[in-house]
């Protein structure tokens, strides 16, 4: 039997690579399009009184609680949020496969 170069698993990296790039997208293009805003915005807000730290002219804070102003609270939110939204499309095949079931 002749096996196909192509698998399922292969449809589920591409959907959850298309996740990392919109993730990607949403945090690193600039205010409004974007969460990446400059240090007189962020301050401007009022969401970090100091604006950017460590020389940053850029940063994301998009609400107090979420907040990052150097450089590796920006790299460490960008893996943790790159990494949730590699998942949302595995969620999506886990809740429809089970719907699936719903009907037998």
């Amino acid at each position: 039997h002749q096996s196909s170069w192509f698998k399922w698993w292969h449809a589920v990296f591409f959907f959850s690579g298309i996740s990392i790039l919109a993730c990607l997208c949403q945090l690193f293009l600039p205010y409004p399009h974007g969460l990446m805003m400059t240090s007189t915005q962020i301050a401007e807000v009022g969401i970090a009184p100091g604006g950017c730290e460590g020389g940053l002219e850029k940063c994301i804070c998009p609400r107090v609680t979420i907040c990052a102003t150097d450089t590796l609270s920006i790299i460490l939110l960008a893996l943790a949020r790159c990494s949730a939204f590699f998942d949302y499309p595995l969620y999506m095949m886990m809740f429809l496969s089970k719907c699936h079931n719903i009907n037998d």
